[in-house]
């Protein structure tokens, strides 16, 4: 585990917070929802949740690799 794993991991808390994340503080704002939500506590919810911030993660390698391939191809 890496620094930007743990940098990751304490964004995304913040951003999933129950008491003052940046989501709930952004839905109420946008008049979404009317009340915060502690997302972390519902597992379905969850997991999508952790998934997408994985993802969020991962997405710069994975786009080194398409690039990286992409330029021993010819362009058409």
């Amino acid at each position: 585990m890496g620094r930007s794993d743990i940098v990751n991991g304490t964004m995304w808390r913040w951003i999933y917070n129950a008491d003052y994340g940046a989501l709930n503080g952004l839905l109420n704002q946008l008049g979404i929802i009317h009340r915060y939500i502690p997302w972390l506590t519902m597992p379905n919810v969850a997991m999508n949740l952790v998934i997408m911030a994985d993802v969020w993660h991962s997405r710069p390698v994975h786009c080194r690799f398409i690039l990286a391939g992409r330029a021993g191809q010819p362009c058409p």
